[in-house]
């Protein structure tokens, strides 16, 4: 479902009130949600900057009360064997699985990685949270980043809509096209019904490569220009088509592969 930010927190509804939910003010769901914000920062990235090593700022996360006597060995184990924290990151349930029964680690797979994918959407969100508080023009790296994070793992090709207002500002995300390892099919009615039904001005058009190569293809290429002029016909926005692979990114706008979107 696309992710829309509301100015104010939505009130309870009555039905939750009657079966017992706590009746909050919007000034005290406000206090709440940045008091949330707060400790997510804490837990993450304070977290990886307090600790000097991939290993610690693992032992950090996985750390529980009481935390086991051999976490530290367990971590040292994990990333030893898949090299670093973002290919940690990417390896699914079962591999964690196996791979904590291999070296006999005194925490579970399945723990490290509900941890993960609860650091993994701190994160994302907070990125989001960034990438809304201006222009996307201005904005470029809190952009990136919230993408990054939403498709690493991903071990398909996927389709991802940021969806832009009249200003430019990012107003939610969302999956639209989903495919196999090295290929996913979409067409032009797909992307621009999903950014009228969304209720967008705009739009930045994403893709992963799960190779990690981020060179676009001729199809890549051949597709986004369709895109961007049929949208320009219809009076919506494409400002860019971004690529992700890992870590890395490629811009169709930066590389001068779309034109400039009319303001």
């Amino acid at each position: 479902m696309p992710r829309r930010t509301r100015k104010t927190p939505a009130q309870p509804s009555p039905d939750s009130v009657a079966k017992g939910a706590v009746s909050l003010s919007a000034e005290d769901v406000e206090e709440f949600v940045v008091a949330g914000i707060r400790e997510a920062r804490k837990t993450t990235r304070a977290i990886r900057a307090e600790f000097g090593s991939d290993v610690d700022f693992l032992v950090a996360l996985l750390r529980r009360d009481p935390a086991p006597a051999d976490l530290l060995s367990d971590c040292r184990f994990l990333l030893d064997r898949l090299g670093t924290l973002s290919e940690l990151d990417s390896a699914s349930r079962g591999r964690l699985e196996s791979l904590c029964e291999e070296g006999g680690c005194t925490i579970s797979g399945e723990y490290v990685r509900r941890r993960l994918d609860s650091a993994r959407a701190i994160e994302e969100s907070l990125w989001l949270q960034r990438a809304q508080s201006g222009p996307v023009a201005t904005n470029l790296v809190a952009v990136q980043r919230y993408l990054t994070r939403a498709f690493i793992g991903k071990k398909q090709e996927k389709i991802g809509l940021l969806y832009l207002n009249s200003r430019n500002m990012v107003l939610g995300f969302e999956i639209v096209a989903k495919g196999r390892y090295n290929v996913v099919n979409t067409d032009v009615k797909t992307i621009l019904a999903s950014v009228f039904r969304f209720g967008a001005d705009g739009f930045i058009i994403s893709h992963n490569h799960p190779s990690g190569v981020v060179t676009p293809s001729e199809a890549d290429i051949a597709l986004t220009r369709k895109i961007q002029g049929a949208a320009e016909f219809v009076g919506l926005r494409m400002f860019d088509h971004i690529i992700v692979g890992g870590d890395r990114l490629f811009s169709f706008r930066m590389a001068g592969l779309t034109e400039d979107p009319p303001h």
